[in-house]
């Protein structure tokens, strides 16, 4: 206790970074197989950087594309998490937008979504980027990507929509989740503690293996706002 009032005293997180101002639940929607997919023709906005893009009639980020290409151009296909999808930048300046401008004969189709690991990515371009029929394939890579995705073929991770039908396991994550938030609001000494481990890779991955921190992909997901929205929700 007394620490925490020091720190209160000497200390504040950074403004507002802790929680995205990203509405999730707008963005993306739920999906059996893969948890949550993008959500077709919607805008949206990231508050914190001025930043606004919508998304094509496919859930896409940039202007809507045919499966059938015109004559004489080339098809490039870029899957990912957050970083190619373009967390906090507005329309044209994601990556795949900026190639997409540098490349007059090319189209290219941002396939990234937030959160996506290499197994999920795989499965949304087997579902939505093959019918492109792509002439090359960029896979942007972090380096959770390579602590998560110890498959190719690993099962999508289960959500229940229902509370009843949850198990022990399931039944517990809330609870453990809620006390999380809790103290992501309320804690400089958890505040800080979160901010030294999301800056140090062997911190980050020690705070995995004992337990304190979770082994998921995208940087949007070590924050818990992004749950409610996609499992807790009808």
């Amino acid at each position: 206790m007394t620490a925490e009032l020091a720190l209160r005293l000497v200390w504040s997180p950074p403004a507002d970074r802790v929680t995205h101002s990203f509405d999730f639940e707008k963005a993306l929607q739920r999906d059996d197989e893969l948890g949550y997919v993008p959500r077709a023709s919607v805008t949206v906005e990231y508050p914190p950087y001025d930043a606004v893009f919508a998304t094509n009639s496919a859930g896409l980020r940039g202007p809507e594309q045919g499966v059938e290409r015109a004559a004489g151009r080339r098809r490039i296909v870029v899957l990912g998490d957050s970083f190619a999808w373009g967390h906090g930048v507005s329309a044209g300046l994601a990556f795949p937008e900026v190639i997409d401008a540098a490349l007059p004969l090319a189209d290219v189709i941002n396939l990234g979504v937030p959160g996506y690991d290499l197994s999920k990515s795989r499965r949304f371009y087997e579902r939505v980027g093959r019918a492109y029929q792509p002439d090359l394939v960029i896979v942007a890579i972090c380096q959770n990507d390579f602590q998560v995705s110890d498959s190719a073929d690993r099962p999508a991770t289960t959500t229940t929509a229902n509370p009843a039908e949850a198990t022990n396991d399931t039944q517990a994550a809330p609870t453990s989740r809620g006390v999380k938030q809790w103290l992501r609001a309320h804690s400089r000494l958890y505040q800080l503690m979160q901010q030294t481990i999301n800056t140090n890779k062997s911190l980050a991955r020690f705070s995995v293996r004992i337990g304190l921190k979770e082994e998921l992909a995208g940087f949007e997901m070590l924050d818990d706002n992004l749950r409610p929205a996609l499992i807790d929700a009808p």
